[in-house]
């Protein structure tokens, strides 16, 4: 991990420039107003972008909370869950009651298993009690004019991998900006004060790296670990034990014991494709985190490679299951490369370098992914 600079305002996503953030543990939910309450106003106009077609959507639409229960082949879900229809036309999309997080992790896992007869997706989200969840179903028609949405959703699978080749590319496009920013800086004229402050504490501290390691000298890192350190234990089998959700969420309960239920969460079902979700609900393009349409990109080529399937969606996190984990040193390497290019925070502010993030990865069946 290196030292970086402030960001500096007006700067884009990709940007270098980016402030220090404490641990992920210390951080507190924050409500989804910047997220959710902003990205759940998506439709879909396009009959081929939904997995169930008009009439299921109507069917599930118009059934009681019971009904949809027995409709999903729950045997055993918590007690009192209820749904709230937020939108039936064109995109089905149900929320349930607030949930503690182990019920919501059961809802979603029996929700999944029905996803072949039901067509929907769920998907478990952080609750808020200040977000008007009613409100939110007038605004998934109104993101999106006619067939935009459809059109949007079928230029997703084009590129295959180009959207990490892409990222790349603005993250060194970044890195030169940077650059070219320390030589002016030092030259007596940046185009931001921040710069000729940053320059100074570099100049000052020697311990302060103004750059940090270039993405090319990383990639080398990377391809030069022994293979031997990146061999994975035996791939995880089944669902996994636990997710950061979850240990955030006692994590808070443990900071907060007088507060009965100080953390809870809803399941929606969404009635489209899984690698949608993002684009749907407008999920990314805020600092270095992609654009809902590269969460899409993304999510479908490692849907086809690795069998992912989206869980958890915070505000700013996502969180996936992983059924076919790579476990070879080539793969590992690319997949890490990957998610490096995806989300740095995962290694700038968490596994620390890219060798240990591959070592992380091999066999594991949980992915958590955190943009600042």
């Amino acid at each position: 991990m290196f030292n970086r600079p402030p960001r500096i305002a007006g700067t884009d996503r990709t940007s270098s420039a980016r402030p220090e953030i404490p641990d992920r543990r210390t951080l507190c939910w924050v409500p989804l107003v910047a997220c959710l309450l902003f990205s759940l106003t998506a439709a879909a106009q396009d009959q081929e972008t939904r997995i169930i077609p008009a009439p299921a959507a109507t069917s599930l639409a118009g059934l009681g909370s019971q009904e949809l229960l027995d409709q999903l082949g729950a045997q055993s879900w918590p007690a009192e869950v209820r749904f709230e229809l937020l939108c039936s036309s064109p995109v089905l999309v149900l929320a349930t009651s607030p949930l503690q997080p182990a019920e919501a992790l059961q809802v979603w896992q029996i929700a999944h298993d029905a996803r072949d007869r039901t067509g929907v997706v769920p998907i478990i989200v952080p609750d808020q009690a200040h977000v008007h969840w009613a409100s939110l179903g007038t605004g998934l028609t109104q993101r999106w004019s006619e067939g935009q949405f459809g059109q949007a959703a079928a230029a997703i699978g084009e590129d295959g991998q180009g959207v990490f080749y892409a990222i790349e590319a603005g993250h060194r496009e970044a890195e030169e900006r940077a650059a070219r920013e320390i030589e002016l800086a030092r030259a007596g004229n940046p185009s931001h004060p921040a710069w000729e402050q940053w320059v100074q504490r570099c100049d000052a501290d020697p311990a302060v790296d103004c750059q940090g390691p270039s993405l090319d000298s990383l990639r080398t890192g990377l391809e030069q670990c022994p293979d031997e350190l990146l061999v994975a234990r035996p791939p995880e089998s089944g669902f996994p034990g636990s997710f950061g959700f979850l240990q955030l969420a006692e994590f808070h309960r443990s900071q907060h014991p007088d507060l009965d239920r100080s953390l809870s969460f809803r399941v929606l079902l969404i009635g489209v494709e899984p690698h949608l979700i993002p684009l749907l609900l407008g999920f990314g393009g805020f600092n270095e985190c992609p654009s809902p349409e590269e969460h899409s990109r993304a999510i479908l080529t490692w849907e086809a490679r690795y069998g992912i399937h989206l869980v958890f969606m915070g505000p700013d996190t996502l969180e996936f299951w992983v059924t076919r984990p790579p476990i070879e040193p080539a793969p590992v390497r690319e997949l890490a490369w990957q998610q490096f290019m995806y989300c740095r925070d995962i290694v700038l502010q968490g596994a620390g370098s890219l060798p240990l993030l591959a070592r992380e990865l091999a066999g594991n069946s949980s992915w958590f992914f955190w943009w600042d």
